[in-house]
């Protein structure tokens, strides 16, 4: 007797993905079996480019804007789910500008940024703003070293490369007779101005009552040196 095999179906099912989370348009693999006649390849509903490498493995890019969850392979045959949620990270792409001061106001750009709950300069929190998911505006905390940038999702934490912080420093060049102007950065703003005619021991500093106007970006003073030269600082 001969027996005839008809209407044979071979079901597709996901056994793992490595991977189990990356950033929007990283490579994954899939692996598993079935994988014939692939109608599509789904990261939590999001279609995914996606190349079959064999029966048992599938390459994959995590498509732009796909959100954390099940990663889906439909066949003619059934539509295989994976058994754990794939995670989306965060990315970090750019930001500008790449130095400045503290208080400085920083763009940065990249990926699934979805309910940020943090941005960092080099470990210092910062007051920040979510533009869009994939742009916030960060400023740069008073007490920020140089370092990388870090955006905090409930999916992970992107690190960029590093934010260069730039020191705070004044100028100072004459004007006239018994005048100078002492200039600083705009951006450094909170700060008083303060004289002394001495360092010494018993140094005693005296805040300077003139109000910085804002020319070309920086903090301008002008400052009598009448009763001898002084010695200039920023006290926040």
């Amino acid at each position: 007797n001969v027996t005839t095999l008809t209407n044979l179906h071979v079901l597709a099912r996901i056994t793992g993905v490595t991977p189990a989370a990356a950033a929007e348009q990283n490579g994954v693999n899939i692996y598993g079996s079935g994988f014939f006649d692939i109608v599509s390849i789904k990261f939590n509903g999001t279609n995914a480019a996606h190349l079959v490498l064999s029966p048992t493995n599938i390459f994959a890019a995590v498509p732009g804007g796909a959100r954390s969850g099940p990663i889906t392979v439909t066949t003619l045959e059934n539509v295989a789910i994976s058994s754990t949620n794939f995670v989306v990270l965060p990315a970090i792409t750019s930001f500008s500008p790449t130095n400045g001061l503290a208080g400085t106001s920083v763009t940065i750009n990249g990926t699934s940024f979805y309910e940020v709950s943090g941005v960092r300069f080099n470990g210092v929190p910062a007051v920040y703003v979510t533009n869009s998911t994939t742009q916030v505006t960060a400023t740069v905390p008073e007490t920020a070293a140089t370092g990388p940038i870090s955006l905090t999702t409930p999916d992970g934490t992107a690190t960029s490369s590093v934010f260069v912080v730039d020191p705070l420093r004044l100028g100072i060049r004459p004007a006239a007779v018994n005048l100078v102007v002492i200039t600083w950065p705009g951006a450094a703003t909170n700060y008083i101005l303060e004289a002394t005619l001495s360092l010494t021991p018993t140094i005693s500093w005296t805040a300077v009552t003139n109000t910085p106007a804002l020319v070309d970006g920086q903090n301008t003073v002008t400052n009598s040196l009448t009763g001898g030269n002084r010695f200039y600082r920023l006290r926040k």
